[in-house]
């Protein structure tokens, strides 16, 4: 699961270090973060004013990592700061946490069976009451032949088995855009295809309001509309 319930950006300070206050919500609870924007330093470095945020979390680094991900990608659609500082403080970023973006294939988010299944299980119980049945893991990857698409997964109706291209697992993939995936292939079944004017039609307003629902929805297309290009490349 995408380990914030919430994220919200405050407006940037202008200064000698660009700062901005920021909110994560976890388990019900707000806390409030300033990240400082170093474009000639760290890239970008957090500090959470409540400490027992760290305490909901077994693993400190990876969330931290995580959270500056996510607060880039917000920094990047805010528009409160020019492309160029923006870049200049994501190429840090990147170095600092030594991602070889020559070679992106190289770095999964995920490695195993068990843990896509652990997402299906989390996405099934908070969306779906637990009422979605079916198998999920990675395929074999999906090529075009104009390479102008991107196929993100597939599920197999007869079989009820959901397929998800194992190039969402490089690193420059958001958690929040694999789980959408996750959750629109579940979404086939809990919101099965509906016969209207003599067309069987699969992405109805019924499947698309289901959809909808899930928290960072907006976010992960945008993404998704931004960097599909990338995905094709390491496909």
């Amino acid at each position: 699961m995408f380990p914030f319930e919430s994220l919200k950006l405050g407006k940037i300070e202008y200064s000698s270090r660009k700062r901005t206050l920021f909110q994560c919500r976890k388990d019900g609870f707000s806390y409030l973060g300033q990240a400082k924007l170093c474009p000639n330093e760290k890239g970008i470095t957090i500090e959470l004013f409540n400490h027992s945020f760290w305490e909901r979390f077994k693993n400190k680094e990876e969330i931290l990592k995580l959270l500056e991900e996510n607060l880039l990608e917000l920094l990047k659609t805010s528009n409160q700061i020019p492309s160029n500082e923006y870049e200049k403080i994501s190429s840090i970023w990147k170095k600092q946490i030594h991602i070889d973006t020559d070679n992106k294939k190289s770095i999964p988010i995920e490695n195993s069976k068990k843990n896509l299944n652990n997402l299906f299980d989390s996405l099934n119980k908070e969306y779906f009451d637990n009422k979605v049945e079916a198998q999920i893991e990675w395929g074999k990857g999906y090529r075009s032949g104009a390479r102008r698409s991107f196929r993100f997964g597939s599920y197999d109706i007869k079989k009820k088995r959901i397929r998800i291209n194992p190039a969402l697992k490089m690193k420059i993939v958001p958690h929040y855009v694999l789980e959408l995936t996750v959750f629109h292939e579940m979404c086939h079944q809990f919101v099965p295809p509906i016969r209207n004017n003599g067309k069987w039609r699969i992405h109805h307003s019924g499947f698309k309001k289901k959809e909808r629902e899930y928290r960072f929805y907006r976010e992960a297309l945008l993404w998704e509309k931004q960097h599909w290009k990338e995905l094709i490349a390491g496909n």
